[in-house]
């Protein structure tokens, strides 16, 4: 078959360049099953227009469009009319009524593949506006059906009467991981990136925005013994934040902090790293949390949907129900390696592509589609 995967987002969800992206993570799964693939990627600025081949049989279009906040209004006139179907990564975006019209109008099955049902936003009128629109989305669900990335939203969306959900976990893109990681000595890396030796070293990647709660971490790293070093990867609004309180902590020696790490180095933090940690009470997946499990780094996290989903309730990592839970985990050297061993059996079996695009194509056969 022919599928066109719609990615209207405009925020860093599925950047131009970035690591593990859904979609072409999705759209490589796709072409495991024998489909043609053509994604169609959202972008505001013109120099990031273009085409890119994925592989033989995938290619993604990245359109400049219009947009407010994060959601792209992007045009349908160079959608492909001879599809059969079109995923698109919809959640409450405003584009949804659009897209699934032009689908229908072509003869082209919809599926939307949802992971949020409720605007994030802290500004109650884009709150309300994007929510009363939204409604409109959940009116499409229910007539189409929908895959769902997390238990916790699936359940939601079938408690909005919407009948057809199946669970399509988000999953690992396996072409892009360092597949001998293990077999890279941990204490030359450690002395590459000038980590001592025989440090316990706790990694975060994210986002510092104020759901990731970096300075919340940084006061519970500052708890440790001073054998424990924290690598903190990424940027955001609350960068200088976090180096004021690593300041007022005296911290500077212990914690490591990197703006953005190329993808083809990345690995080598997981390799170093005992634990990772992620403390977003409200995390709906979790990409880095794949990643950790897969370079058999230990998991802690609050409990949350999306880890409580990777994790299995705490089956292949440690879920916190408060932060004092959160530091009693982190005290505990070494992470269970039985644990860690397991979360790599797991992520490498479970969580692929593969398996998530046969699920999303099961909801052609459905009578209640489209």
């Amino acid at each position: 078959m022919k599928v066109l995967i719609v990615v209207t987002m405009t925020n860093n969800f599925g950047k131009k360049g970035s690591y593990n992206s859904q979609e072409i993570g999705l759209a490589r799964g796709l072409t495991e099953l024998g489909h043609d693939v053509a994604i169609y990627k959202s972008v505001v600025n013109k120099d990031e227009a273009g085409e890119e081949q994925i592989n033989s049989h995938a290619k993604i279009i990245y359109i400049k469009c219009p947009y407010m906040g994060s959601n792209g209004l992007m045009p349908t006139k160079s959608f492909d009319r001879s599809a059969d179907v079109l995923i698109q990564f919809a959640d409450i975006q405003l584009s949804v009524p659009r897209i699934y019209r032009w689908a229908i109008k072509n003869g082209i099955k919809y599926i939307p593949y949802v992971g949020v049902d409720s605007s994030r936003s802290h500004n109650r009128i884009i709150k309300f506006i994007t929510e009363s629109l939204g409604k409109r989305n959940f009116q499409i669900y229910r007539m189409c059906g929908c895959a769902a990335k997390n238990t916790d939203i699936a359940q939601r969306l079938k408690d909005r009467g919407i009948k057809n959900v199946r669970l399509a976990p988000v999953c690992i893109d396996f072409e892009q991981v360092k597949k001998d990681c293990a077999d890279v000595d941990r204490a030359t890396l450690r002395k590459k990136w000038k980590i001592p030796e025989n440090a316990r070293v706790i990694l975060f990647v994210g986002r510092l925005i104020k759901n990731k709660r970096p300075v919340d971490l940084v006061n519970l790293f500052s708890k440790l013994e001073k054998n424990s070093f924290l690598i903190m990867i990424g940027t955001g609004m609350l960068k200088n934040t976090v180096k004021s309180e690593i300041e007022r902590l005296n911290l500077r020696d212990r914690v490591f902090m990197f703006d953005e790490i190329p993808n083809t180095e990345i690995w080598q933090f997981y390799r170093m790293a005992d634990v990772f940690v992620n403390l977003n009470k409200r995390e709906i997946w979790g990409m880095a949390l794949l990643e950790a499990m897969y370079y058999r780094v230990g998991i802690i996290a609050a409990d949350a949907p999306g880890p409580r989903c990777i994790t299995g309730n705490g089956e292949y990592g440690f879920l916190a129900e408060s932060d004092e839970e959160l530091l009693e985990f982190l005290k505990i050297d070494p992470f269970p390696q039985k644990i860690s061993a397991a979360a790599f059996e797991r992520v490498t079996a479970v969580f692929r592509w593969k398996k998530t695009a046969e699920i999303i194509m099961s909801l052609i056969e459905s009578a209640e589609l489209n």
